[in-house]
């Protein structure tokens, strides 16, 4: 399995949707991407973990507890919960 390392994760992020407009009903990207390149900067997630905890953000309208984050990845897991998510991990239960 490839990972992104976060030098190179940044990139990939900024070129999400070049040029796209929001379609009707859509949520804009840009508060997602915003996230993103917080939490790569931040934590050193790889990309795509990135996008995923920046939608989750975006989901939560900025009040992580009110969701709950069910992950494997022990990664993603730390970071989630030090950005205020409860965690769910189906292995630990």
């Amino acid at each position: 399995m490839c990972r992104l390392e976060t030098t190179a994760s940044l990139p990939f992020v900024m070129r999400l949707a070049p040029g796209q407009r929001p379609q009707r009903g859509d949520r804009p990207i840009v508060p997602i991407r915003q996230a993103a390149i917080r939490l790569l900067r931040v934590h050193g997630l790889r990309g795509a973990d990135a996008l995923q905890l920046g939608a989750a953000l975006a989901v939560a309208e900025d009040q992580p507890a009110s969701l709950q984050v069910v992950t494997l990845d022990d990664r993603l897991a730390q970071t989630a919960e030090r950005e205020g998510f409860r965690i769910v991990n189906p292995d630990r239960g």
